[in-house]
């Protein structure tokens, strides 16, 4: 399908079609619909070389990744990557991975002044993230994959509730009579994290229940290993908990190794509800899942924060997007009633 073609068939002109696939403002919202709907049934992709010098721009999203902060992208950016991808390929756009050793304004402002790309998808963003202010500053398009400081809404972001959904999980064990909930999540200054954890805290203080500090194992990488190592070493403990809940899928298996070491069985005697990060190289089980969990819609976030940031560099700035996806819950046989009385765990 060439332009020619796709010309005659809508019945409009080759600049018409241009315009409306290059985002000119003065092509009317609904042709502009039109021509990318045909365009997509059709298989037609304007060439990427001509765009760029049609638009002015570099047609190029970054991603630009710390690689001191590399254990801090979760398992999902793969996932991510490839919603993103199919947006930019839909829209013409490729995808630029810059890898830096820290965040300064500078970074942001060279790559604004080389036109090396037209925004940035800012990923893993921290309580207090500095490179809000910094995109801001070089006048550089951003959406952020995540929040930082809730209160702090003056930015474009996809996300999901951690606060609420891990909230939810916790209310659920303790309403399955578990009392003793171990919490095992990520590095302690990411924002997903910490609104994870708020959640946890806030289901303990509804139910009136204490919260145990030493139940709180905040400040790893998510993995396999820091799940075993925290539940092998809690389950050993003379009040061990009896249900945890951790921040990725792969915690969630190191748990379930940790508890099967020390003699328990997964959902009869400890509980465990994860964070499911819907990733297709680590499932959550087969063909019946294998945890109880919230899964994080990783490849819809990519294609919303593509669009949501094409949107607005091909358009008029507008008022800042919020979008917030839901998590859905995945039942799995990985949770049960409290024990009422814990055996001794196996050394």
């Amino acid at each position: 399908m060439t332009l020619k073609d796709l010309s005659k068939r809508l019945g409009l002109s080759q600049t018409t079609i241009s315009r409306a696939l290059n985002g000119y403002p003065e092509v009317s919202e609904d042709t502009r619909r039109r021509v990318i709907h045909a365009a997509r049934e059709h298989g037609y992709r304007p060439n990427s070389q001509a765009k760029r010098l049609a638009t002015g721009r570099a047609m190029a999203i970054g991603h630009v990744i710390v690689t001191s902060d590399a254990t801090s992208l979760p398992p999902t950016f793969a996932e991510f990557m490839a919603g993103a991808g199919k947006i930019y390929a839909d829209r013409g756009y490729d995808a630029v991975i810059s890898f830096i050793t820290k965040h300064d304004a500078a970074t942001y402002q060279a790559i604004h002044a080389n036109r090396s790309v037209d925004g940035v998808i800012v990923h893993a963003p921290h309580r207090l993230d500095p490179r809000i202010a910094m995109l801001r500053d070089a006048r550089l398009p951003f959406v952020v994959n995540g929040r930082v400081e809730l209160s702090q809404q003056a930015y474009n972001w996809v996300d999901i509730d951690h606060a609420q959904t891990s909230q939810e999980a916790t209310a659920k064990l303790i309403d399955l009579g578990h009392r003793e909930i171990a919490l095992v999540d990520g590095q302690s200054d990411l924002a997903s994290v910490l609104q994870r954890r708020d959640g946890y805290l806030a289901a303990h203080t509804v139910a009136g229940l204490p919260v145990h500090p030493h139940f709180q194992a905040i400040g790893g990488d998510m993995s396999e290993a820091q799940g075993y190592d925290a539940a092998y070493e809690m389950l050993s403990w003379g009040q061990p908990p009896t249900a945890f809940v951790t921040g990725s899928l792969a915690a969630a298996m190191g748990v379930r190794r940790g508890i099967m070491d020390r003699g328990y069985r997964l959902g009869q005697d400890i509980s465990v509800y994860s964070f499911d990060e819907d990733s297709r190289h680590m499932p959550n089980g087969n063909c019946v899942p294998m945890f109880m969990a919230m899964k994080y819609p990783a490849r819809l976030a990519g294609r919303k924060c593509a669009a949501l940031l094409i949107d607005l560099i091909e358009n008029t700035p507008f008022e800042n997007q919020h979008v917030l996806l839901h998590a859905d819950r995945i039942s799995g046989p990985s949770i049960g009633k409290a024990p009422i009385q814990l055996p001794k765990a196996q050394t």
